[in-house]
């Protein structure tokens, strides 16, 4: 290998000339004489690196400038193969070492960065260098108001045989996370992405573990452009699955997540005969956004450009376009405050488009290092917009223009090694070659006390757990599986811990069953029975009254005189003149478990009463005869069915709240019965990251199916506050009459009330004998008369008969659903979510259950990280000891300084 790269670089001036000999339009050096005029010396730095390739470049172009330029237009395809031989091991290690990751370690290595003002000509550059054509489209990710707001990495290197085909791997390569908290609706606001002084490339990037997506892989550089586009798509849309613009897939749209990705895109070019060199596109800085709302992106962009080229190892090139004033220059105001102007190459830009008549004094200073000087002087490229013409009619072009065009064909044919892209290419080969050598010692010291500090921190870090932990964690799993399918198929006796710890899983979820029913049942309509036109109640002192309302759900026999006829069940409610029944139904069990919480309710779950009648709607006879006359009139006697149809809405439009405190019950049913798998299973791991895991994976997981519960019940609900409705006839009808018997009996028991106090206050006399509850039962519909409110009642029977219907049938609907749906996720999806989520059958599962087993997780974490490290460093040493033999033996030839 070292034996190979002597005799190729040294090969690269020997026989040049045969090689330029076959490109049609390129005369061998040794037909002319070469001849350097003096203005150079007054170049800057214009001799950073007078070496044989640039005094070969200088005799090509004079070789040039003789020939006939009619044959410029057959200029073959091979211009890349001019530049970069006799280097393609150093630069080739230097690649290997990138895609390592070193410089994610903090070592950076030698590169060339391509940095310039939007619309600089930057694009073309780098399709000159690279002869593969970039997205063009305006308004595309790539060049959003003509600009690409994500980093560009090509690497090119020459494939081993000459026969070996054109390849291009495109591939995503991700550094930093994108926090989704912050969208695209609140771009250019506070929260957004925005730098920050600790997020310098935006609040909504931070840094992660390296990552490398494959994306395409393309053998033809007319894919690249599209293929391209799909890639940098994907990148400015971080919340998307890369797949999903996978080229062959379906048409994603151009729509982007966000308009700019410190996230890079990378190329990796091979073939033959092409050059070793690789190099960085950054997006064009922005001076002034096209949108106030986009001014974020100004920063975002700067930060970008100054966090790559603020290295000593980088090389910058630096696109000026002839068309406008580099004074102007945002990005040349960047290389002043990082200082960096001795290591950058200036490249001016669409010279055929200048102004006419405009002075070209400042130009010429330029290129003889009078004024704005760089490091390493500028060079003057010409490309073609049209992307349709291909790299080598492009060249031919272009080194036509520079052989025919004034003033660079005789005024300043002096400078003629610095026209055209060949040139800058044999340049840029040259000086990332010298830069490679001489930044070797540093790098390699920099990996071997990186190195060093790595196998010193590991020393103090504590030793992991040992044991084949990934099988011991498996069985636990498969133990928690197992006792949750037990408790749920109600097979107690199964459970792998010998106890039974969900014994009363089934009579608790019955109990709060039934508790529901009940609570929906208390929820009835309450009709109250006084109205103004009922004759008024004696005012005599009363020991105890009736009440003035009856409450629909209790039969006549239950809706009695109040105490003072001998019935103490009950207690009148002054404030809301209802009967409220003090007998409650058994609760579900409160066995709580000690131990850490597992999940709270999004609504805390509070002790309710089995009776609880809040939720109940109160109608007064007044109000249900203004609802029927604010129904469309028919018939005398009938009631709109539409009216018939509120009512029995409003009776029902209190349902959320209970059917919403009971999910929350359910919900707490099953993090009890998931806690108490996960202490007896899991609890002597309390200390350790497994645990938590553990928790928090039942934790998302019932948060998950809970949510499809409420959903199904929220429709469910819906589904009967939009229409009433029943196919069940036979057991509507029953229900009305049962519900109408009921109403009728208690309005006669009210109004005979009222008769026998009226008479009594009348006469005034005495009980004669018989109490007052007999002299109730003695009054007849004739002594009464007919009831002013007969209509009002009859509605309430209806609305009551379907109540019935409605309350039992929502029920049966959510229970069934909870036992059916709920449970059965819990049984059968549980085992395989905890496996998942905790990466059990993943390949790095011992690794993985390591770190979850450490007591000191965040050390293991620590310790995993470096061992990587490690790993890359020892990959590198390997790599910079063949390397640096190969520099010291490219060195020995003389030909570089």
């Amino acid at each position: 290998m070292v034996r190979q790269v002597k005799r190729e670089f040294v090969d690269l001036e020997t026989i040049t000339d045969e090689r330029m000999a076959d490109i049609p339009g390129i005369l061998p050096s040794s037909s002319v004489e070469s001849t350097i005029p003096s203005d150079d010396a007054e170049m800057t730095d214009y001799n950073v690196s007078q070496t044989t390739v640039h005094t070969e470049s200088s005799r090509r172009q004079t070789s040039i400038r003789q020939h006939s330029s009619e044959n410029i237009s057959t200029v073959s395809d091979n211009g890349l193969e001019i530049m970069g031989q006799g280097v393609k091991e150093l630069v080739q290690a230097v690649q290997k070492l990138r895609h390592l990751g070193i410089e994610d370690l903090g070592l950076p290595l030698p590169k060339i960065v391509v940095v310039g003002d939007q619309s600089t000509g930057k694009s073309s550059l780098i399709e000159g260098m690279s002869e593969i054509k970039v997205p063009r489209n305006v308004g595309t990710c790539t060049r959003v108001s003509d600009i690409n707001l994500c980093p560009l990495e090509i690497n090119i290197t020459e494939s081993s045989g000459t026969g070996d085909p054109w390849t291009c791997k495109v591939s995503l390569f991700k550094k930093y996370f994108f926090e989704k908290s912050y969208s695209k609706a609140n771009l250019g606001k506070t929260a957004d992405e925005r730098a920050t002084r600790t997020r310098p490339l935006g609040a909504c990037w931070v840094l992660q573990e390296p990552e490398n997506f494959p994306f395409a892989t393309v053998s033809s550089k007319g894919q690249v452009a599209s293929v391209l586009q799909l890639a940098q798509l994907a990148t400015l849309n971080p919340s998307s699955p890369y797949e999903k613009y996978l080229p062959g897939k379906a048409d994603p749209g151009d729509s982007i997540q966000v308009k700019f990705s410190p996230n890079v895109v990378r190329l990796d070019i091979s073939g033959p005969l092409l050059p070793t060199i690789s190099f960085t596109d950054l997006p064009g800085v922005i001076s002034v956004p096209e949108i106030p709302e986009e001014h974020y992106l100004v920063e975002l962009v700067k930060n970008l450009v100054k966090e790559y080229i603020k290295d000593d190892n980088c090389i910058i090139l630096l696109a000026l376009p002839m068309t406008d004033d580099p004074t102007n220059s945002t990005a040349s105001s960047l290389l002043r405050k990082v200082k960096a102007e001795r290591r950058t190459v200036g490249v001016l830009t669409k010279p055929d488009r200048r102004q006419q008549g405009e002075s070209q004094v400042q130009w010429l200073e330029m290129l003889k290092g009078q004024r704005f000087q760089l490091g390493s002087g500028y060079f003057v490229i010409k490309n073609n917009p049209d992307s349709s013409v291909d790299h080598a009619t492009a060249r031919a072009e272009e080194r036509e223009y520079f052989l025919k065009e004034e003033p660079w064909a005789k005024a300043w044919n002096r400078f003629s090694d610095r026209f055209g892209t060949l040139q800058l290419q044999t340049f840029l080969s040259q000086k990332l070659t010298d830069l490679i050598i001489k930044s070797l010692p540093r790098v390699t010291e920099q990996v071997q006390r990186k190195a060093a500090a790595i196998d010193n921190e590991l020393e103090t870090l504590p030793e992991p757990p040992t044991g084949n932990l990934s099988i011991l964690i498996m069985q636990s799993l498969i133990d928690f599986e197992t006792n949750i399918k037990s408790l749920i198929d109600g097979d107690v006796s199964t459970t792998i811990t010998g106890e039974v710890p969900g014994s009363f899983f089934w009579k608790d979820w019955n109990n709060l069953a039934m508790t529901f029913r009940g609570r929906m049942a208390d929820s009835r309509p309450v009709l109250m029975m006084n109205d103004s036109t009922d004759t008024v109640v004696m005012r005599a002192p009363i020991q105890h009254r009736h009440p003035e309302t009856i409450d629909l759900d209790e039969e006549l026999s239950d809706a009695g005189i109040a105490s003072q006829y001998g019935q103490k069940r009950r207690r009148i409610s002054d404030s809301s003149h209802e009967l409220i029944a003090k007998e409650e139904q058994p609760t579900p069990s409160k066995r709580r478990i000690a131990g850490i919480p597992l999940f709270t309710p999004e609504k805390k779950v509070s002790k309710i009463p089995n009776s609880d009648k809040r939720f109940a709607t109160r109608f007064s006879l007044r109000q249900i005869r203004d609802i029927i006359q604010e129904g469309i009139p028919g018939l005398p006697g009938q009631i709109d069915t539409r009216t018939v149809d509120r009512v029995i809405r409003m009776s029902l439009q209190n349902w959320d709240e209970p059917l919403d405190q009971f999910l929350n019950q359910v919900e707490q049913l099953c993090c009890d019965m998931f806690l108490k798998q996960v202490n007896q299973i899991f609890g002597r791991w309390r200390a350790t990251g497994l645990y938590g895991q553990v928790v928090e994976t039942c934790n998302s997981f019932l948060k998950d199916v809970m949510a499809s519960q409420r959903q199904a019940a929220k429709r469910a609900l819906q589904l009967e506050l939009y229409k009433p409705a029943t196919f069940n006839a036979e057991g509507l009808k029953i229900a009305e009459e049962k519900a109408l018997n009921q109403i009728e009996a208690s309005r006669h028991h009210y109004r005979a009330l009222v008769y026998v106090n009226q008479q009594e206050q009348r006469n005034a006399k005495g009980n004669g004998g018989l109490s007052k509850e007999e002299k109730v039962a003695k009054i007849s519909d004739t002594q009464l008369g007919p009831d002013p409110y007969s209509q009002e009642v009859h509605l309430m029977g209806s609305v009551r008969g379907y109540y019935e219907c409605a309350f039992s049938r929502i029920v049966d609907v959510v229970c069934q659903g909870v036992q059916g749906e709920l449970f059965l996720s819990c049984r059968n999806e549980i085992g395989a979510v905890m496996k998942e989520r905790i990466g059990i059958l993943k390949p790095d599962a011992n690794t993985r259950c390591t770190v979850l087993l450490a007591v000191d997780q965040e050390s293991q974490e620590r310790r995993i990280q470096l061992v990587k490290e490690k790993a890359v460093i020892g990959e590198a040493q390997d790599w910079l000891e063949g390397l640096t033999k190969d520099a010291e033996n490219v060195v020995a030839t003389g030909l570089l300084s």
